[in-house]
């Protein structure tokens, strides 16, 4: 089995009551998307709303090949080390890993080493996966990631 082609994770706090300067300074990192609660958005068709809850998002690049417990490495040495912040975090606001995996072949894989298990399970974090299957080849469309990386 060949490995999954392309990878993007982001390590995500969600939550009606989030302040990102607070998590900011509690995580010792600047977040590559942040927004409070009632901050207005506007959608692709050019529709303004205001969120509905506040959000502090850490991303890394695109990885290829795919490279998840690198990009959680990375991740986490920016972070803080003390588990006590995070099991606070965890507990306050909605948290997690989200990771996109972009396959280019029908038959690709992955697996995660045992200390990045351990990492995400000592700081309360759940990871997910989104996988997009290779680029139809009649119709021509590429994946693209519907949640927010």
């Amino acid at each position: 089995m060949a490995s999954v082609a392309r990878s993007r994770l982001s390590i995500r706090f969600f939550g009606e009551e989030l302040v990102p300067a607070e998590l900011t300074a509690m995580l010792g990192a600047t977040p590559t998307t942040q927004y409070r609660k009632g901050d207005e958005r506007t959608s692709a068709s050019g529709k303004v709303y205001a969120r509905k809850y506040g959000a502090w998002i850490i991303a890394t690049g695109n990885m290829t090949p795919e490279a998840i417990d690198d990009q959680l490495a990375e991740l986490f040495c920016q972070l803080t080390q003390d588990l006590s912040v995070w099991s606070l975090l965890t507990t306050r606001y909605d948290a997690d890993v989200f990771c996109g995996l972009f396959m280019e072949e029908s038959n690709e894989g992955f697996s995660l080493k045992l200390s990045t298990l351990l990492a995400l399970a000592s700081r309360g974090l759940e990871i997910g996966f989104d996988i997009y299957d290779p680029c139809d080849e009649e119709d021509g469309h590429s994946p693209t990631p519907q949640g927010e990386i």
